[in-house]
């Protein structure tokens, strides 16, 4: 073949792959406003402004970001969360924290959920990404699944939030029920689920003169009010956290900022403990329970899941997770090191992070309980974060906390 056709041809495709780039971006970039309905009769047109700017980050209609620039702390915003039921969370997850090849403070989660519904194959979700500028408190981006909000099943299909004629009035709800998030301070945090034995309630943790409310609302709080994790830990102490409708799990926090601090807060008999760590999955680490239970999905007990050597003094208490634990601080210890004061620090390339959310990552398999819906590294110096959807590893979203 003469050398000027491979030329040719050659061109051709860059040109193609530009074409094919081009038309990916416009479509994750459209400035047209949400045309879909905003039905709610409680919405005032500061509500609805929010509303309008939801678009489509990816092509397939999986991400969207929305602009929330009206008050979400205005009584009419507070009445409508009052009165909204928030339907079952049940996830798994993995959450982690380390430090990048710029030195950069980076926490890394997998979200893990199951989101087929009854006779349904599709098991993916909607996902929004809320840019929040709450007067007098800190700018953030945060998560919230679509699938969550009002009715049963929410919303899990492909466009749906710019389809033209689903009612996306709901889609405010996910401000107050945050999955994970960071804010200009470089505070992040994430929400993982915790099992409760036998002979443990979801209602048992209640002190009298605090507000009560979910776990995601708490995230929300935190994200607007605190810069570090000792702020984060100190605000948690104010709230009683109730369950979600249905469920019989209570969710634990995994905070992290920007100074490389970490930590998990969790709720059980009647207490708030925290526990430094910098590794979350599904189980207790702030309660060492004297008598093993058998892990639901292993055949594992917790007591023989414990690592012997580690240079963090992680404790296994009752839950799940173990295995994903495991591999995330064996895959640590491997890239620790300590300074001339004998401080504990981990180091992951960007690329390396990556590939241990996927190493940890849930696959849809027939008998699957949970899948991992997107992955996500926060970078706590850029104020920015990477985010991949369905294990697709090879295809990354980047957002960050607008100034």
């Amino acid at each position: 073949m003469k050398s000027g056709t491979v030329f040719k041809r050659t061109i051709a495709a860059l040109l193609f792959t530009v074409l094919v780039i081009s038309s990916f971006t416009a479509c994750g970039s459209s400035s047209n406003n949400n045309r879909n309905p905003k039905n709610d009769t409680r919405l005032d047109d500061d509500m609805r402004r929010s509303l309008d700017s939801l678009k489509r980050i990816d092509s397939s209609g999986m991400l969207y970001e929305m602009d929330v620039t009206f008050d979400y702390y205005s009584d009419a915003m507070q009445k409508i969360v009052a009165e909204e039921n928030y339907i079952n969370h049940d996830h798994g997850c993995t959450s982690f924290m380390t430090h990048n090849e710029n030195n950069d403070v980076i926490t890394c989660r997998n979200f893990d959920t199951n989101h087929r519904a009854k006779n349904e194959k599709d098991a993916a979700g909607i996902f929004i990404i809320y840019h929040c500028h709450p007067v007098g408190k800190y700018k953030s981006i945060s998560i919230g699944d679509a699938k969550y909000f009002g009715e049963e099943g929410g919303m899990r299909h492909p466009g749906a939030l710019d389809d033209g004629k689903s009612d996306v009035s709901n889609v405010l709800y996910g401000i107050f029920d945050t999955l994970d998030g960071m804010n200009e301070k470089g505070l992040t945090v994430s929400t993982l689920s915790s099992d409760l034995s036998e002979d443990e309630y979801c209602y048992n943790v209640f002190k009298h003169g605090c507000e009560t409310c979910v776990i995601g609302t708490i995230l929300r709080y935190m994200l607007d009010e605190c810069a570090t994790v000792d702020e984060a830990v100190q605000l948690a102490h104010k709230y009683n956290v109730m369950p979600y409708t249905g469920s019989k799990k209570l969710d634990h926090i995994f905070v992290s900022d920007a100074s490389g601090d970490s930590k998990v807060i969790e709720w059980r008999y009647d207490e708030i403990r925290v526990a430094d760590t910098d590794i979350a999955t599904n189980f207790y680490q702030t309660w060492n329970d004297s008598a093993p239970h058998k892990v639901k999905t292993s055949i594992k007990y917790e007591n023989d899941s414990q690592l012997s050597k580690t240079y963090m003094n992680y404790q296994y208490g009752y839950g799940h997770g173990y295995e994903r634990f495991n591999i995330v601080a064996s895959t640590l210890q491997q890239y620790a090191e300590f300074d001339i004061n004998n401080n504990y620090k981990t180091h992951l390339t960007n690329e390396l992070a990556r590939n241990l959310l996927s190493l940890v990552a849930q696959q849809m398999t027939p008998e699957m309980t949970s899948m991992t819906q997107y992955s996500v590294i926060y970078n706590s110096s850029t104020l920015s974060a990477d985010i991949w959807l369905y294990r697709d590893y090879l295809t990354k979203y980047n957002v960050a906390v607008k100034k």
